[in-house]
C-alpha cells in the first residue's frame, strides 16, 4: 500500500491564513439566515400553491407534487400507480 503525504506548510499563504490550527481552535462568524417569505394560495379546484418570488434571474421554475400511489388506486386497476409513475 502506498502512502502519500501532503505537506501543507509549503503551500504559500496556508500558514498565514491560520489554517494550521487544530479544528477545535478554529473560529467562525455566527451564521445569519432568514428564511424567505413563502406565499400560500388555494386554487378553486382545491390545489394548494406555494409561491416564492426571486427577482434576481428571469427564470420561472415549477414543481408539482400530486398525492398518488398504490394506496389510492382501485382494486381492479392494480399496477396503475406504478405505470403512471414510470411515465
Amino acid at each position: 500500500m502506498r502512502r502519500f503525504w501532503l505537506i501543507l506548510a509549503l503551500i504559500p499563504g496556508f500558514a498565514a491564513n491560520g489554517l494550521t490550527k487544530p479544528p477545535q481552535e478554529l473560529k467562525f462568524p455566527q451564521l445569519q439566515f432568514s428564511p424567505p417569505n413563502v406565499e400560500q394560495r388555494i386554487l378553486a379546484n382545491g390545489v394548494t400553491v406555494y409561491l416564492l418570488e426571486d427577482h434576481e434571474l428571469p427564470i420561472i421554475q415549477m414543481t408539482a407534487q400530486i398525492r398518488t400511489g398504490s394506496m389510492y388506486e382501485p382494486a381492479d386497476l392494480t399496477g396503475l400507480a406504478a405505470l403512471t409513475g414510470e411515465l
